[in-house]
This record gives structure tokens, C-alpha cells and sequence, in this order.
């Protein structure tokens, strides 16, 4: 089929697909396991081969039932096909094991930084999805010369299993709770960290930044909330590699600031204020100032203190001593 637009070239298209698969699966005497979309297919074989397979029957006649679909993604004009391996997931696979990830390849040189090489997509129902793709990147970065970076990955929704019931329940009165109530006790929350982790919201857009901007950014953000605080930078010139580590000190916390040197930055910040509203203007000031092409992919909060501290404050207040029953948690009782 050509770039079909219109109505009828679209439906004409469609039969002729669907009459392919028929041929291919009456010939092989097996249905098809995978699909690859092809560097020069078009938008509209996508939205013709979503259609076909979102039909039951359709699947069951062609598809097997842990099918892989792989898609090439090059540039902004192949966005469509990165929609299409969701739609899939989504729409049609939609119980576990489906799943859907996003691998980016940069290729690498001995004499100059490593240059996007594309993005390749795959959805699959794969039991084993992670070690499969786990050995395909190994085998692509030994046999390509390609460095791999697992971007995203996404699930589908539980597998129901109807009548279910469950064999023995278990409370948590039936463990001996004596040394997890001590270290509940013994935890002491002094802080909050967080770990953001920011990327370009255009993969294939160059990035328009540099160290003297991502300084300017942090520099913004303690400009803004009136905080006086140490920066001290450091590059290429101190250390051998790509990008530049921030470190910023003051009174109430501190942060470390670092970048790739090309789309990916991470932020790591700790206060003494566990509010989460003071973390998300910290990052959402420092993004909004000069950085307003990334975005945040990834988002970790834990506290920091002492006694095995895995609870904030405000989640188990402030122990009496002299009264630790009182805060008992519930999983005690």
C-alpha cells in the first residue's frame, strides 16, 4: 500500500492487508509472532494494522498469543510510530505479560562524544520480556558498537484470575514483631533527599544548553526562595569526562547537580524540611528558569536520619521515651 489518505484508499488497503496475513498464514500453517515496522511504512499502515488486530477474531486467526512488534524511531517525523507500539500495548495485548519499552542507541567513537543513533521500540507479551531484551542489548553494544539506554518501560494490568481464593491468610500478629519495633522506635528522621532525574522532552532535539546555564538555573532557584548558598562547579577541566558537577551548601540543605553533557541531568536534594512542596518548587524553578526543554522522567523521595531511618517524621511523629506504646504502629496491635 502507498501513503493511503483518503477513505476508500484506506479501506482498499486494509483488505489488502488483511488478505496477505490470510495467504502468509495458510501458507506457513503458523500465525504471525512478529511485526516490524519498516523504515519507509507510512502513518497510515500503522493506524491500518492497529485496526485489523484490535478485532478478536482478527487476532486469534492471525497474531500468536505472545506476539513482538519493533519499530525503528530516527527523528520527530517517526514520532507516530513510538503511539502506535502504545496503542498496542493498550489497546490490544493489555494483560500481563505485555510490555512496552523504549531503547535509545548512541553511537560511540574514540574521538568525539557519543551521537544519538535512534530509538528503537518494542512491545511484546513476553514472559521473560526483561531477560530477552537484557541479552538483545548486551549482543547489539557487543556486534554494533552501539551504547544502549533503556529509557522507559511499561506494563499492562494484572491477569484476572476468576474465583480466586487464597489458601492461608496471614496477620501481622503471626510473626514475632519484637526487632521491627525496635528499629521503628530507634529511627530518628533528620532530612528529606530526593533524586530527580530530568531529560529532553524532545529526545531528537539538540540541547540548547551548557554548564554556565545549568549554573545560572541553580543560581535562580536560591535567588528565589532567598537562599544564601556555597556553589562550587566542576568540568572538564577537573575531571576526564563529558558535562559538569554542581555542589551548593547552605543552612537548611545542600544539592548536587549533574550533568551528561548532553539531555540527561540529575538533581539530588536534601533539606532539613521534609514538606514536599518546598522539593517540587526547588526543581520546578530551577526547570522554569533556563531549562524549559527537560522535564522531569524520574522522581525518588526517601528520609535521611539515623536509627535505620525508613519513615519521615510526620509519618511516625516524635517518640516519647518514656511512653514508646503510645506510637506503636498499627502492624504491631
Amino acid at each position: 500500500c502507498d501513503d493511503a489518505n483518503s477513505a476508500d484508499s484506506l479501506f482498499s488497503c486494509e483488505l489488502e492487508i488483511v488478505q496477505q496475513l490470510k495467504e502468509a498464514v495458510s501458507d506457513s500453517l503458523s500465525k504471525v509472532s512478529a511485526i516490524v515496522v519498516d523504515s519507509k511504512a507510512p502513518k497510515s499502515i500503522g493506524k491500518i494494522v492497529h485496526k485489523i488486530f484490535s478485532s478478536r477474531t482478527s487476532r486469534k486467526k492471525f497474531l500468536v498469543e505472545h506476539p513482538i512488534i519493533l519499530a525503528m524511531i530516527r527523528n520527530k517525523d517517526e514520532e507516530w510510530r513510538r503511539n502506535f507500539l502504545e496503542r498496542f500495548r493498550k489497546d490490544i495485548l493489555k494483560i500481563d505479560p505485555a510490555l512496552r519499552a523504549e531503547i535509545l542507541f548512541n553511537v560511540t567513537s574514540v574521538d568525539q562524544s557519543p551521537q544519538i543513533f535512534g530509538e528503537v521500540g518494542i512491545t511484546a507479551s513476553d514472559p521473560l520480556f526483561f531477560t530477552h531484551l537484557i541479552d538483545a542489548t548486551d549482543s547489539i553494544e557487543l556486534n554494533a558498537d552501539l551504547l544502549s539506554d533503556v529509557r522507559t518501560a511499561r506494563g499492562a494490568f494484572w491477569k484476572w484470575l476468576p474465583f480466586f481464593q487464597p489458601t492461608n491468610f496471614f496477620l501481622a500478629s503471626d510473626y514475632d514483631q519484637t526487632e521491627p519495633l525496635k528499629q521503628y522506635h530507634s529511627q530518628v528522621s533528620l532530612g528529606k533527599q530526593s533524586v530527580f532525574q530530568l531529560e529532553l522532552k524532545v529526545v531528537f532535539k539538540p540541547p540548547m544548553v551548557d554548564s554556565s546555564i545549568i549554573r545560572e538555573a541553580l543560581e535562580e532557584v536560591f535567588r528565589d526562595e532567598n537562599i544564601t548558598a556555597k556553589i562550587e562547579q566542576f568540568d572538564g577541566e577537573t575531571f576526564d569526562g563529558d558535562g559538569c558537577l554542581f555542589l551548593a551548601f547552605w543552612d537548611g540543605g545542600s544539592s548536587i547537580v549533574l550533568w551528561d553533557g548532553r539531555n540527561h541531568i540529575d538533581l539530588n536534594l536534601f533539606t532539613h524540611y521534609e514538606k514536599s512542596q518546598v522539593h517540587n518548587t526547588f526543581v520546578a524553578t530551577f526547570l522554569l528558569s533556563k531549562l524549559r526543554d527537560y522535564e522531569v522522567k524520574l522522581h525518588d523521595e526517601q528520609p535521611r536520619g539515623i536509627g535505620r531511618v525508613v519513615n519521615f517524621e510526620k509519618d511516625v511523629g516524635t517518640f516519647d521515651l518514656n511512653k514508646p506504646e503510645d506510637r506503636d504502629p498499627r502492624w504491631v496491635q
